[in-house]
């Protein structure tokens, strides 16, 4: 089994960018839970199952059921819709733990930087793919598509937001 880890950060507000506040990117964050759909291209639909906020207050757990679109993430040689069932416990107001099925993890996390202003948004990855030898050609080349899935995943997630926000849909 080939397991791939990947990270990648992005300042949320840059230069000629409106501003983003810590509780807009969380937002934006919670939202992504519930509309995978809508911030990652590679999740062709997405169903909540469950959403329960646990005895911790801060901490919130949804089950989702994922439809990934062919050529994307897990699904990268298919050519059929692959469904994947998630569960997503959020840690308010910093981390979302996204846990696939099969074992794969991603996390958001957002982090302040040393002004006000400064916040960036991080996505952890660890890909796991049963099928695939470890040391293959076939990693090196997984994993060149993941890092571009993991980019396309966090810029894709600060374009939403920004829309949402200028939508009004995000008003924290």
């Amino acid at each position: 089994m080939a397991v791939i880890n990947y990270a990648y950060t992005a300042p949320v507000n840059r230069p000629g960018q409106p501003t983003l506040t810590h509780a807009q990117v969380w937002a934006g964050l919670e939202c992504k839970v519930r509309h995978g759909d809508e911030f990652v291209p590679a999740i062709a639909e997405c169903t909540v199952i469950s959403d329960e906020t646990t005895k911790n207050a801060n901490e919130t757990i949804v089950t989702r059921d994922i439809l990934l679109n062919p050529g994307n993430g897990l699904n990268s040689n298919a050519t059929k819709r692959l469904s994947l069932r998630e569960v997503c416990t959020q840690l308010a107001p910093y981390r979302i733990d996204f846990v696939m099925e099969n074992g794969t993890m991603i996390t958001n996390s957002v982090s302040s930087g040393a002004e006000p202003s400064e916040l960036y948004l991080t996505s952890l990855f660890s890909w796991r793919h049963p099928d695939v030898k470890d040391g293959s050609a076939e990693v090196e080349a997984l994993a060149a598509k993941h890092e571009a899935t993991a980019k396309a995943a966090v810029e894709t997630t600060l374009v939403t937001m920004r829309r949402l926000v200028s939508e009004g849909k995000i008003n924290a």
